[in-house]
C-alpha cells in the first residue's frame, strides 16, 4: 500500500516574516543594496550598529550617512562585485552616527533573483577590538625583540672577555699550572664560546624581522657566491664542495636571504659524516606562484622522530661535540621565510643527508 506523505509548507517563499526573523536572529550587521547602491534591506543588528532606524535608511545610500572618504571607499568595493560578479572581503573603516569609528571586515557578494536583478549582499564583522588587541600584542612583540636585541649585545662583550682571557691563560701559562687545573680551563673556554655563540644567535633571531620590510630584487647566486667567500676558511677545512645552479632573481630582503642561505649553508657543512667531505647542492624550481628552493646535502641526516621538531627555537638535532650549535639556526631560517610570505619544509634521510625546501612566493 503507498503512502502519500503530505507536502512540506516552504517556509521561506511562501512567509516573508520567517525569512526576516532568522536574518534578525544572525548576530552580524547584514545588509542588502540594489544596483544603484541604495539600502533595500537591513536586520536589526545593521540598524543598531549603524545607529540608524531602518526607515530613515532604506533606499538612500552611504554618502547619506557616512564621510566622503569612507563612503568613497564602500562604492569602490561595492562597485568591484557588480562588475566582476565575485565575491570579496575587506577592512574597512566605519563611523557611525555617535562618532565612533569602527574597523569592521565586510564580506560582499552578488545575489540575482528570479528576474535578474543583482543586488549585493554584505555581511559586517566588527573587528575594533581584535585589531587593538592585534597592535597591543605586536608592540609588545616590538618590545620584546628590542629586549632581546638590548640585552644579547651588552652580554657579548662579558663573554669576550672571559673567553679571551681563558685563551690567553691557556696559551700563556699552562706549563705552570698543574695539569689538573688544565681540565677545568678548557671547560671555561668551551663554556665561554658556547655561550657567546647562543648570545649571537638570539641576536640573529631577535632582529631576523626588524628590517628590510620592503621586498627588493635579490640576485641570489650573487648573494651565495657573497656567502662562500665570507665562509671560504670553514669550506677549505671541511674541503666542502658547494654546487651551484644558475639561480633566479627574487623578490626579498637582501640581507634577511643573506641570513637564510649562510645558515643553511653553514649547517649542512658542520653536520657531516666523518670521513667524507660534504656536498651541498643549491637548486630551485620556477612555479606559477614563486619559486623552490632547495639546499640538499650528504650530511648525517636527521632521525625521523625529530623532523617535527627541527625548527622549533632551542631544538638541537645533533648533540656531538663537533656539531654542537644553540638551536636556533633553523628557527631563525623559518623565521625569516615565513615574514616574507613562504614556506620551509625539512625532507632527511638519517644517514644519507638532509634537504631543505624553500618557497617563496613572487611579489
Amino acid at each position: 500500500m503507498n503512502v502519500i506523505q503530505p507536502k512540506l509548507k516552504e517556509p521561506l517563499s511562501q512567509d516573508f516574516s520567517f525569512l526576516k526573523g532568522i536574518l534578525n536572529h544572525v548576530q552580524d550587521p547584514v545588509i542588502v543594496k540594489d544596483s544603484s547602491f541604495r539600502f533595500v534591506y537591513l536586520n536589526d543588528v545593521a540598524c543598531t550598529f549603524c545607529g540608524i532606524e531602518r526607515a530613515d535608511i532604506l533606499y538612500k545610500t552611504d554618502y547619506d550617512f557616512f564621510s566622503k572618504e569612507e563612503a568613497d571607499v564602500f562604492r569602490v568595493k561595492d562597485k568591484e562585485v557588480f562588475t566582476t560578479g565575485k565575491g570579496n572581503v575587506n577592512e574597512e573603516s566605519l563611523t557611525d552616527t555617535k562618532g565612533k569609528t569602527h574597523i569592521i571586515s565586510t564580506k560582499k557578494s552578488l545575489f540575482i533573483n528570479e528576474q535578474g536583478a543583482k543586488y549585493l549582499v554584505l555581511v559586517i564583522r566588527d573587528i575594533t577590538e581584535t585589531k587593538r588587541t592585534e597592535k597591543h600584542l605586536l608592540r609588545s612583540i616590538d618590545q620584546l625583540a628590542e629586549f632581546a636585541y638590548v640585552a644579547s649585545h651588552d652580554i657579548k662583550s662579558p663573554l669576550r672577555t672571559i673567553h679571551s682571557f681563558a685563551e690567553l691563560l691557556n696559551q700563556k701559562f699552562r706549563s705552570e699550572i698543574p695539569k689538573a687545573a688544565h681540565t677545568y680551563i678548557d671547560f671555561i673556554v668551551t663554556a665561554s664560546l658556547r655561550a657567546n655563540n647562543l648570545v649571537k644567535d638570539i641576536l640573529e633571531y631577535s632582529i631576523s624581522t626588524s628590517v628590510e620590510k620592503d621586498h627588493i630584487p635579490v640576485d641570489l647566486g650573487k648573494i651565495i657566491g657573497e656567502i662562500t667567500g665570507n665562509i671560504s676558511r670553514l669550506i677549505n677545512e671541511k674541503n666542502a664542495i658547494i654546487q651551484l645552479e644558475d639561480l633566479p632573481i627574487i623578490s626579498g630582503s637582501k640581507i634577511r636571504l643573506y641570513q637564510l642561505f649562510q645558515n643553511l649553508i653553514t649547517n649542512a657543512i658542520k653536520f657531516r659524516k666523518e670521513e667524507v667531505d660534504p656536498i651541498v647542492k643549491i637548486s630551485y624550481k620556477n612555479l606559477i606562484s614563486g619559486y623552490e628552493i632547495s639546499v640538499t646535502d650528504n650530511g648525517l641526516g636527521i632521525e625521523p622522530q625529530h623532523l617535527d621538531n627541527a625548527f622549533n627555537l632551542f631544538t638541537r638535532l645533533n648533540a656531538s661535540n663537533d656539531c654542537s650549535g644553540s638551536g636556533i639556526g633553523l628557527a631563525t631560517c623559518k623565521k625569516i621565510v615565513k615574514h616574507m610570505g613562504g614556506n620551509i619544509y625539512l625532507e632527511s634521510e638519517y644517514g644519507v643527508g638532509t634537504t631543505v625546501l624553500i618557497f617563496l612566493p613572487n611579489k
